[in-house]
């Protein structure tokens, strides 16, 4: 099992996920990508369970995860948006994430989603 993370490179809320993850979710691989490097490691990908978890910050982040939604097929994701706004969360809402969540939050429940998610794929 492994847990891709996506985001900019200088998002600091990725390091308070990481450090939420470390201590609710069971030991597993976690990368960290930007847009080109998590379809390149889609790509390299054959076998094993994966889990995609989207740190999105601008709209243009899910305008381009959007336009390349079926590169996602029959993989299982989450969307933490960092705003409530209308437009962004039914953009968000038509990739159909197993969660979609905001990154104001401490993480508990994305590490409880996760969880759960791990446990079901075993």
């Amino acid at each position: 099992m492994e847990i891709i993370i996506y985001t900019q490179t200088e998002n600091t809320q990725k390091d308070v996920l990481l450090n939420q993850l470390s201590k609710m979710v069971q030991p597993v691989s976690v990368m960290i990508f930007d847009i080109e490097g998590l379809f390149q490691q889609l790509k390299l990908k054959v076998s094993g369970e994966t889990i995609l978890v989207f740190l999105i910050f601008s709209e243009e982040q899910l305008d381009a995860l959007l336009e390349n939604k079926t590169r996602f097929f029959n993989i299982r994701f989450i969307i933490l948006l960092s705003e409530d706004h209308k437009d962004l969360v039914s953009k968000a809402l038509a990739m159909q994430p197993r969660y979609l969540g905001y990154t104001a939050k401490d993480y508990t429940d994305v590490g409880n989603v996760l969880n759960k998610m791990i446990k079901n794929s075993n």
